[in-house]
């Protein structure tokens, strides 16, 4: 199904080759709009209305079809179908890397003579995306940090917090906790620091005292856990039981700790790394009132991607590589990689039951 909006106009474009006869740019903007990550893409949507709203405002005609891609490799075919009916000049949107590699993929085999259009992914970190557009040359780009982009954050601003104590790095064996660990120990070795102690342990357990013990018989000071926020609180709890002076640190899972956290629990001085809320008093009153809604980064994405597609357009840019575009939320760059990156990563100090930051890259 798709939804041609024409105020605002929000289009996102997944790499289809055709052109419009209408006389507005056209932005095609697929959107899992059902499923798990219908809360995140009806936020995004509503970011890209405001901007559509906006740029038709300032005279620029912006025309917005919107597709409800489901987060569905299977719906691929039909999502594309749509799109080039709407004769969307770009697509941007996808929060599920396989749908966008998908339509990227379709917009590769069209025949027609007209270059391709630019697909831009939202937030996705997937390592494929330098392979896709080197080897199969797919015109695809992503509004997203590096895959390896936390793992740098945390050589870069946590482990120098450590002040020299041997460390160790702590993975709950999961397909994220086992790579973030993996590229952390790969990223610190280089800078010459070295965990004495690299570990997994099994998730979700009442208790990791045992596992706890290993490591202060290893002479272990600090540790970086890369683990849910459940088993962050777990291994955090325990170690103020045994009355062990650790630093304690972790990711951007540690984001949902103000949620798994029990009464009782002591996170004082915990850090993390995550990227930085988008979120600001300026940007509040640029965008003016959300209702019921809160000013987070994706709908400040869904604002900034419609910008960076309209302006584009009217540069009559098919390769973004080396761009740059002034949106809400500041310049974005593509770099050769096709990446874009929105949200710098800043470190983050637990203090009164919340966490404040305390670098801002």
């Amino acid at each position: 199904m798709i939804r041609k909006l024409l105020t605002p106009a929000i289009c996102i474009f997944v790499g289809l080759t055709f052109s419009p006869v209408s006389a507005a740019d056209v932005i095609g903007l697929s959107l899992p709009l059902e499923g798990r990550l219908t809360p995140v893409a009806q936020r995004m949507e509503f970011g890209a209305r405001i901007a559509a709203r906006k740029l038709n405002q300032s005279g620029q005609e912006v025309e917005l079809a919107l597709v409800n891609d489901g987060c569905d490799v299977e719906k691929v075919p039909e999502t594309a179908d749509s799109l080039e009916k709407s004769q969307a000049q770009i697509v941007v949107g996808p929060v599920c890397f396989r749908v966008a590699m998908e339509l990227a993929k379709y917009a590769k085999q069209d025949n027609s003579p007209v270059k391709s259009v630019p697909i831009i992914a939202l937030n996705t970190r997937n390592k494929l995306l330098t392979r896709l557009r080197e080897v199969d040359e797919l015109p695809l780009y992503s509004l997203s940090n590096a895959p390896d982009a936390e793992a740098r954050a945390v050589v870069e601003m946590i482990l120098p917090q450590f002040q020299d104590r041997p460390f160790a790095l702590l993975d709950d064996g999961s397909v994220y906790g086992r790579a973030l660990a993996d590229d952390i120990r790969e990223l610190s070795e280089q800078a010459g620091l070295r965990a004495v102690v690299n570990s997994n342990f099994r998730p979700l357990q009442t208790t990791q005292i045992a596992m706890l013990r290993r490591l202060r018989k290893s002479g272990v000071e600090a540790v970086f856990i890369a683990a849910a926020a459940e088993d962050v609180v777990t291994i955090a709890n325990d170690i103020r039981t045994l009355k062990l002076n650790w630093m304690v640190a972790t990711g951007e899972r540690g984001q949902l700790l103000p949620y798994a956290i029990a009464p009782n629990s002591n996170m004082a001085g915990m850090m993390m790394v995550a990227e930085r809320q988008l979120a600001t008093d300026a940007l509040r009153e640029e965008i003016g009132d959300l209702g019921e809604l809160e000013l987070e980064n994706s709908l400040l994405l869904g604002h900034a991607i419609v910008e960076l597609a309209a302006e584009a357009i009217k540069r009559k840019l098919t390769d973004l590589s080396g761009a740059t575009f002034e949106t809400i939320i500041g310049p974005l760059t593509f770099d050769q990689s096709g990446r874009a990156a929105p949200m710098p990563f800043v470190l983050s100090r637990w203090r009164d039951g919340a966490f404040e930051i305390v670098r801002d890259n």
